[in-house]
C-alpha cells in the first residue's frame, strides 16, 4: 500500500528498531508489489479492494489488514483512503513464553504470517478501533522522540496491539482458554513435525475432543482443514529449501514429508503457481 501516490502525515522509523508507523493518504492505486517486512494496516475512513493471491477484498471503515512479508498485493478502487501502516518483523510477536501467541484467537489473526497464506482482513467494532489506533499512536510517538527505553516501549504497545486485535477479530468466535490453548499447540506440532505422518483423528484426540468439534475449530482458527493445513506447510518447507540448497527435487520431496516426488510436483504447482524446477530457476535467475 505504501507505492501510492499519497501524503504521508506522519513516519516513524529508526534502523534499529522492530517496528515502523506511518499515516498516509490518497486516492492513488498502487500496483502489484511486496514488502520484506509483514504490515499491519489500519483504515480508520475510505476504502478500496486489496488484490493478492486471486483473491480480492473489501477494504471499509474499520477494516485492518494483516499482510505477510513477500506477499504481493495491490489495491484497487480506493477512494477518500486513510490508512495507517505498521511494517513489523513476524519474530518480534512470536516470543515462545508470550501466552497470546499459543491461542486459536492469536493464531486467525497472525498464525503462520507466511506470504502463501495469505492477507487476513477484518473489521473491528469502533471503539476497538479507536483503541487500535490510540497505540499506533503511541507506538510513532515513542519511535520518533526516542527518548530512554523507548525500544521496549514501543514494542510494549506493539503487543499490546496484537492482543487486542487477537481477542477482537472473531466477532462471534468465542473458544474457552484451555480449548484455545490445546488447538493452537496442535498448529505448532504440525508446524515443527511436518515431515512425519500426521493424523487428524490422533491431533483431535491429543486435544482431548471429537474429530468433528476439533476440525471445526481448527478451521476457524486457520481458515483450512487440517490436511491442507499440512499441505501447505510441507510445500513452504520445500520453497524454501528449493531457494536455498542444491538438494534434488526428489530429495526434498521425502524430506519435507511426501512420498511421491510426482505427487509433490503437482502440489507445489497448486500452491505456488510454478513446478519445483521452474521455481528454482527462477530463483537462480
Amino acid at each position: 500500500m505504501a507505492a501510492m501516490s499519497a501524503a504521508r502525515q506522519f513516519s516513524s522509523r529508526r534502523p534499529e528498531s522492530h517496528l515502523e508507523v506511518g499515516r498516509h493518504a490518497g486516492d492513488a492505486d498502487a500496483p502489484p508489489h511486496k514488502d520484506c517486512r509483514a504490515r499491519l494496516v489500519l483504515i480508520p475512513s475510505g476504502g478500496g479492494r486489496l488484490i493478492h493471491g486471486g483473491r480480492e477484498e473489501n477494504l471499509s471503515a474499520n477494516s485492518v489488514v494483516v499482510i505477510p512479508a513477500g506477499l504481493r498485493h495491490a489495491l484497487r478502487g480506493s477512494t477518500a483512503f486513510w490508512w495507517t501502516l505498521i511494517r513489523f518483523d513476524p519474530a518480534s510477536i512470536q516470543a515462545p513464553a508470550w501466552d497470546i501467541s499459543h491461542t486459536i484467537e492469536f493464531r486467525r489473526v497472525f498464525g503462520g504470517m507466511t506470504a502463501t497464506g495469505g492477507a487476513r482482513v477484518f473489521t473491528l467494532l469502533p471503539r476497538h478501533f479507536e483503541q487500535a489506533s490510540a497505540l499506533a499512536g503511541e507506538m510513532s510517538r515513542e519511535i520518533r522522540e526516542s527518548r530512554p527505553g523507548w525500544r521496549d516501549l514501543s514494542l510494549g504497545h506493539f503487543q499490546h496491539l496484537v492482543i487486542l486485535l487477537s481477542r477482537n477479530a472473531g466477532a462471534g468466535f468465542r473458544i474457552s482458554a484451555d480449548a484455545s490453548a490445546r488447538v493452537a499447540a496442535s498448529i505448532r506440532h504440525i508446524e515443527s513435525r511436518y515431515a512425519e505422518e500426521i493424523d487428524s483423528v490422533a491431533l483431535a484426540a491429543g486435544c482431548g475432543m471429537s474429530e468433528r468439534s476439533f476440525f471445526r475449530l481448527f478451521l476457524q482458527a486457520t481458515g483450512e482443514s487440517p490436511k491442507r493445513y499440512l499441505k501447505r506447510i510441507r510445500v513452504e518447507r520445500a520453497a524454501e529449501m528449493l531457494r536455498s540448497t542444491d538438494r534434488t527435487i526428489t530429495e526434498i520431496a521425502f524430506e519435507v514429508g511426501f512420498v511421491d516426488s510426482s505427487f509433490f510436483a503437482r502440489e507445489f504447482r497448486k500452491l505456488r503457481d510454478y513446478p519445483p524446477s521452474a521455481y528454482r530457476k527462477i530463483w537462480q535467475d
